[in-house]
């Protein structure tokens, strides 16, 4: 973090205090966020989805498949981190109004573009090396999915026998 970048927030101890607990907030949200992003298992993930609802949403692209499961894996998750890590920032703050809330926010907003730019590489390498994976799996030579194969994989999950 830029020293001074809360410049406009310091008025008082109070605000110190503020940036001290975004800072430790938003660095812990985004270490969870990285460590479930290379812990996420792409093949476990893609048994738990029905091919059908693949078929219909997926426009033929493995990239799009993999994004489509990042995505929902993330999005789920980041909602019970950011209630765990901020539910403390959060209240502390509240007693204040909406004032104190609308700095809470621009506090974070500030912090968080340090980490953004971490973590997009990660997402980039994490989409790349899921993709490789999915091709080499799922695609043929030529690039075209294989339905009957996902659906095959699907069918083995859905009655217990996962490999």
């Amino acid at each position: 973090m830029v020293k001074g970048q809360y410049a406009s927030l310091r008025v008082s101890t109070s605000d110190a205090e503020l940036e001290h607990l975004v800072t430790r907030c938003v660095n812990e949200f985004f270490k969870r966020k990285l460590e479930l992003l290379r812990t996420f298992r792409f093949r476990e993930s893609l048994h738990n989805v029905n091919p059908c609802i693949l078929k219909i949403t997926a426009s033929g692209l493995a990239s799009e498949i993999v994004v489509g499961l990042l995505n929902a894996h993330m999005n789920v998750r980041d909602e019970t981190i950011f209630r765990e890590v901020f539910s403390e920032a959060v209240a502390s703050v509240t007693s204040g109004g909406k004032t104190s809330l609308n700095k809470l926010v621009r506090a974070v907003k500030l912090e968080a573009t340090e980490y953004e730019e971490k973590f997009e590489i990660a997402w980039a390498r994490a989409v790349n090396r899921f993709t490789a994976q999915f091709l080499e799996d799922f695609c043929s030579a030529d690039g075209a999915i294989d339905w009957e194969k996902l659906a095959r994989l699907y069918r083995k999950e859905s009655s217990g026998s996962l490999q």
